[in-house]
């Protein structure tokens, strides 16, 4: 039986980075891949880029934003990770309240709840963004900034797992990164990539629990 669920929150119950740097590239007349990796790294791994640094808190956001600016240098570009945040003012904020909402309905039928997040310690009011107060929804917070793992390391997923004392087959992953999602599937998670309209994504974890049950 289905007997916890893992959340991604960026992208998935609230706006992603990666829409404020598609805006960026566009602006900057720049393939919105290829800048996302200078400012991101390699997203397919976890690497030593400023940024996973930065995710892993073994950096500030200062010292992160010296070393991606340095990276755009290597290829003639002006990357200062602060004109993307400028860009965080056009892109919607609006929480998916019917996933938050059914996140509780969840939490109340008896399921096991985790919130796994590449975070910067900066960014950490997004808890006070949410709804309800996350310390009576999630059973396990798993920010990789207090961590130091981030997705798409497996550790991470097996972590959570011995924590919330389930199995991975027990366990459902939702996350709207592909690398994120692959990593979760290898450890034996049901993992699902959320895109498009969120009731997709509802639909999917009822089915599973209705199939489990």
């Amino acid at each position: 039986m289905i007997k916890a669920i893992l959340f991604d929150y960026g992208g998935v119950y609230a706006y992603s980075p990666f829409e404020a740097v598609t805006e960026l590239a566009v602006e900057m007349q720049l393939d919105a891949d290829f800048l996302k990796t200078i400012v991101f790294g390699d997203m397919q791994q976890d690497t030593n880029h400023p940024w996973h640094r930065l995710e892993r808190g073994e950096i500030n956001l200062e010292q992160a934003r010296e070393g991606i600016i340095a990276e755009g240098k290597k290829h003639q570009l002006d990357t200062d990770i602060y004109q993307m945040f400028a860009h965080f003012a056009n892109v919607d904020k609006s929480m998916r309240m019917s996933l938050a909402n059914k996140t509780l309905e969840w939490k109340q039928r008896g399921l096991k709840l985790a919130m796994v997040t590449n975070n910067l310690k900066e960014f950490s009011h997004w808890r006070d963004t949410f709804p309800y107060d996350v310390k009576d929804v999630y059973d396990v917070e798993y920010d990789s900034c207090i961590t130091g793992k981030r997705k798409p390391n497996p550790e991470v997923f097996l972590e959570v797992l011995e924590q919330l004392e389930v199995d991975a087959a027990e366990a459902l992953f939702l996350d709207d990164h592909q690398p994120n999602v692959d990593a979760a599937a290898a450890v034996g998670i049901h993992a699902w990539l959320v895109e498009g309209d969120i009731e997709n994504s509802i639909d999917w974890v009822e089915a599973q629990l209705k199939q489990e049950s």
